[in-house]
């Protein structure tokens, strides 16, 4: 039932249901896996030692300063 009223109501405010379904059922998966990771690292630097590791945390940081900088400006326009 409870399930029933969060599907109408994200409906009703044209959220995408796919990525919420996708959030609560892998969530707690990656929990997990985040906390057995958290207990083998000293420092969180231990977490980009890696390239690959490297380029998605900087693609992550990229991104969220572009994010910061678009509604910087969206706020200077008003």
């Amino acid at each position: 039932m409870e399930f029933g009223i969060f599907g109408f109501i994200l409906k009703r405010l044209d959220l995408p249901i796919v990525p919420i379904i996708l959030g609560m059922v892998l969530g707690e998966i990656m929990e997990g896996k985040l906390r057995t990771s958290m207990m083998n690292v000293k420092s969180p630097i231990d977490f980009i030692n890696r390239p690959i590791a490297f380029i998605l945390f900087a693609l992550i940081i990229i991104v969220l300063l572009l994010q910061v900088r678009t509604m910087w400006k969206n706020l200077r326009k008003k």
